[in-house]
């Protein structure tokens, strides 16, 4: 068998002596004028496609932690979480973020164009490193797997994600040293991916058993050479150990998060389950369960293919040690995965699709080059038919703090982005110790904008402060400088609040009992709210205006001014409640004031005296006459 032909193997040595998945192969041409390097470059393009509808590179989350730590701090604390209570990650959190804070708000494409270029730089690094034993078509489509990922769109649109982003990479580069028989640089690496994240940690532990290490003149490594770089791994892994908890200790930081669900082989199936389903772009696609059918039966057929022939079997004794190897990297891999049960972030399934990539070209190469074009092919496909996020943001993102999707993160940053681009074009500036408030946000999303950080590296002030219901009633009272609703049913879904317009409905739904005091303070409601897209607040300023109007007898202007807030907000309560009222005490229409009741307890299910009135309405409809 001739080198760079039939499997996955490199071939044979010119003396003709058949060798193993270890053996020398053919010397890869320079980079620039690999054909194969350029293909792995070329799935960015079905990458980009796939984040299609994404903000891309909009901070959100765990950015503002740093993004803030590195703004108003005057030097790099090297030396704690980098603006988080959890972990030391000095390389990929105060290096990364010093690099990109300059431009990560203002021109978060930057940010992706940085990313995208790393995660390249990471699939060519494993690439090459796999390009002294396998053909370029074999090494290319093990690489691929980091590059045509749904996961990967994480990778490059989230800044944190970058914490993964350099593990992989300078695992890869890792891996690529000990391929040239460079053991003092993969240490290098090694030690820089421990800085990046602690689950470089299965880096380490695989690097002594790589089939592809050599050593400098070539020669596949030795058990002496393995063993100095065991000694040197454990040497590293010990010293950043050491490290590691003295960091932890002297600034604080907390223990990572558990979540107390499940056995240890429950927490692994359930890894194994999400990675697998990322590994074959499946985990938001509708035919998922085909998708996996189908890469079973190829696995299937590729391993029967290998063993009906003499070539087959020699294959798949070729592909043992790289199936040891990357089984051990998958497992070991799985647990960290395992360990945040139920809580899924699919930009953890990158490092994993190392050792997946390599294990399944091993295997599906034994039955010849056309399993591992069919696996290809059908993992680009599902990647290129992977649906767009949805345009609008959900009303609530509460499940998205466990399944952190790409379409979960896709609709925080887009909320994001919508409050930046609007808060910033309605008040440009704000004074020193701002009060900001957030009306009807959906739940959970106060954790996208980590407290009032967002705002406090939006307008480069660390005494902004977001403030809830009980320091706005504080004086001065009901009063913001700068507010911002959501609106589920407008475009854009982000509209700002007048100050004074919330003012104005804080004063009166303080003095709600006093139905003079109430028309008088919204007397100007709307010309005070200048932002008409604020359809929900003005609902609710005309609800209480209704309210008002009903309790001084003026029934048939408060019927009205109900009804306006139902067209603005159909999910008003409160006017349902009170039209309710209006039906059932002065316009002697039970079956009306039912409807509105139900309407009402639709929205708020746990009103007690709303259903007991139900109740009742519908007893005595149901009376006879």
């Amino acid at each position: 068998m001739r080198a760079g032909r039939g499997g996955f193997a490199a071939g044979a040595r010119a003396s003709g002596r058949p060798v193993g998945a270890t053996a020398i192969g053919p010397v890869p041409p320079p980079i620039w004028r690999d054909a194969w390097a350029w293909g792995l470059a070329a799935l960015l393009v079905p990458l980009f496609i796939a984040a299609r509808g994404v903000p891309l590179g909009e901070p959100v989350f765990d950015d503002f932690d740093f993004l803030r730590q590195t703004r108003f701090q005057r030097t790099i604390g090297w030396l704690d979480g980098g603006g988080s209570p959890l972990y030391w990650r000095p390389l990929s959190r105060q290096l990364y973020y010093a690099i990109i804070s300059p431009f990560a708000v203002s021109q978060p494409g930057l940010v992706v164009a940085l990313q995208a270029g790393l995660l390249l730089l990471a699939g060519l690094l494993l690439y090459r490193a796999l390009r002294p034993a396998w053909p370029g078509s074999a090494a290319a489509a093990a690489a691929a797997f980091v590059l045509a990922l749904e996961a990967s769109v994480q990778i490059l649109t989230w800044a944190a994600a970058a914490q993964d982003l350099l593990a992989l990479v300078a695992g890869a580069a890792a891996l690529h040293a000990l391929s040239r028989g460079r053991r003092a640089g993969a240490l290098a690496w090694l030690v820089l991916a421990l800085l990046a994240k602690e689950t470089a940690m299965v880096i380490g532990l695989c690097l002594p058993i790589w089939p592809a290490f050599r050593e400098r003149s070539g020669e596949p490594a030795g058990w002496r050479s393995r063993s100095r770089l065991a000694a040197g791994v454990a040497a590293a892994l010990a010293i950043w150990w050491l490290v590691h908890e003295w960091v932890s200790r002297h600034a604080g930081l907390e223990p990572p998060p558990h979540y107390p669900q499940g056995g240890v082989w429950e927490r692994l199936v359930w890894a194994a389950h999400r990675v697998g389903l990322e590994a074959l772009n499946a985990a938001d696609s509708p035919h998922a369960g085909i998708a996996v059918v189908m890469a079973g039966l190829l696995a299937v057929a590729a391993l029967l293919a290998g063993l009906g022939t003499l070539r087959g079997r020699a294959r798949l004794h070729a592909a043992r040690p790289w199936l040891a190897w990357a089984g051990v990297w998958i497992v070991l891999t799985a647990f960290p995965i395992a360990w945040f049960m139920p809580s899924w972030g699919s930009f953890r399934a990158v490092i994993p699709m190392v050792g997946i990539g390599v294990a399944l070209v091993a295997l599906l190469g034994a039955g010849g080059a056309w399993a591992v074009a069919i696996a290809s092919g059908l993992r680009l496909l599902l990647l290129l038919m992977v649906p767009p996020v949805p345009e609008r943001i959900p009303m609530t993102l509460g499940n998205t703090v466990i399944e952190f999707d790409r379409a979960g993160l896709a609709s925080m940053q887009r909320l994001v982005r919508e409050v930046r681009t609007r808060s910033l074009a309605s008040t440009p500036k704000l004074p020193h110790g701002a009060r900001i408030v957030r009306y009807q946000w959906p739940r959970m999303t106060d954790l996208a904008f980590e407290g009032s950080k967002a705002f406090q590296v939006w307008y480069r002030d660390s005494s902004l402060r977001v403030v809830g219901q009980e320091e706005l009633n504080q004086e001065p009272f009901g009063w913001a400088d700068l507010a911002i609703a959501f609106e589920p049913r407008r475009t854009p879904q982000v509209a700002i609040i007048s100050p004074k317009a919330l003012q104005s409905l804080w004063e009166a739904n303080r003095d709600k009992d006093h139905a003079a005091l109430v028309e008088a303070r919204l007397r100007d409601f709307e010309r005070e709210q200048a932002d008409t897209n604020a359809a929900g607040f003005i609902a609710t300023g005309l609800a209480l205006r209704g309210m008002a109007q009903f309790i001084d007898g003026k029934h048939d202007s408060a019927t009205a001014t109900l009804e306006r807030a139902l067209e603005l907000n159909p999910n008003d309560p409160n006017a349902h409640r009170l039209l309710a009222d209006i039906y059932a005490s002065v316009r002697g229409r039970p079956d009306l004031a039912i409807l509105e009741l139900e309407r009402h307890l639709a929205i708020v299910p746990d009103d007690g005296g709303a259903r007991q009135e139900l109740a009742q309405l519908r007893a005595r409809v149901d009376q006879p006459r």
